[in-house]
């Protein structure tokens, strides 16, 4: 079976689960896989065939899935990368800096990050993360090196509306900011730039496609992982199943299923320049496999000030 023809069965794939049609899928899956080797429809099929039977786990509550996933392949060039740009970010902040987290998973980005100015930064950060085992993992560490700190086991949303007269000298999200959904984004950011003297994002410069069954964002998808997927051929499954089908499938969903709406960084930075942020610098920081990674690091009036309170009260 050429490569052709099995981007033709993984279409129908991806076109009938975009209709809710999970059977439909499988059976174009477990076409595929039975005719080709392709790492796509082999890893599709047995991940339909468990959604069908058990149905779907949300995707960061596989801890062991995501930990393995961004400890492996080109994750850990990219995560030394990302570590590195906060590293040098960290050391432009004043002693005692407030620094919130917005999204810190298992802290991969933070923690080696803080570990390397943690002396002279002596910051206070507030680390917010939804899935609460990501969340002990990250709080563990940073025990561990005797930073002072406070967890907030929730999303952005909800930080700002119980404590949204927080104030910070830095607000950081590393590959978190694409969950927040279109029609909401701009305010996160607005009530950021008010938050903050400075916002760092670091995303994936994606392409801007049509729609999800837009046909070159169904070939983009299908080539980015069998990539993806090479990287992690000998792990058993475990991200395969865990996490990156998971993420795949996540682009063909609709509706509060859907957690990743990604976009390229010239839209990133016309959503901060909307937020009101007017000092934007950009810079690629790794050639990953998905997209480019970058860091966005934007400034605006009327951010930081004193503000007080516990997440947590």
């Amino acid at each position: 079976m050429t490569q052709a023809s099995a981007d033709d069965e993984l279409t129908e794939m991806l076109v009938a689960f975009a209709a809710g049609d999970l059977p439909a899928a499988l059976v174009a899956a477990r076409r595929g896989a039975a005719r080709t080797a392709d790492p796509v429809a082999r890893a599709a099929e047995t991940y339909l065939g468990g959604v069908i039977a058990r149905g779907a786990r949300p995707v960061y509550e596989q801890a062991e899935a995501f930990g393995a996933f961004i400890r492996g392949g080109g994750n850990q060039r990219l995560y030394r990368a990302t570590s590195e740009a906060l590293r040098a970010i960290y050391r432009e902040l004043p002693p005692g800096a407030r620094v919130l987290d917005v999204g810190v998973g298992d802290g991969l980005a933070l923690v080696p990050a803080i570990e390397g100015v943690i002396a002279e930064l002596r910051a206070e950060l507030t680390v917010l993360e939804p899935a609460e085992e990501l969340l002990s993992r990250t709080t563990r560490a940073l025990d561990g090196l005797g930073v002072r700190y406070e967890a907030f086991p929730g999303t952005i949303e909800e930080l700002i509306r119980t404590h949204g007269e927080r104030r910070f000298e830095l607000i950081e999200a590393t590959f978190s900011l694409h969950g927040l959904q279109p029609d909401g984004r701009r305010d996160v950011l607005a009530w950021m730039r008010g938050a903050a003297g400075r916002l760092v994002i670091a995303e994936f410069d994606v392409p801007r496609f049509g729609g999800a069954l837009d046909p070159a964002h169904i070939a983009y998808v299908i080539d980015r992982y069998r990539r993806g997927l090479a990287e992690y051929a000998d792990d058993g499954d475990l991200v395969a199943q865990g996490f990156l089908m998971p993420v795949m499938f996540g682009y063909f969903t609709t509706g509060r299923a859907r957690v990743t709406y990604e976009q390229p960084m010239a839209a990133w930075i016309e959503d901060l320049r909307a937020a009101g942020f007017t000092e934007i610098g950009a810079r690629v920081i790794d050639p990953y496999w998905w997209a480019p990674a970058f860091v966005l690091d934007a400034r605006g009036r009327g951010g930081g000030g004193d503000g007080g309170g516990d997440p947590r009260a």
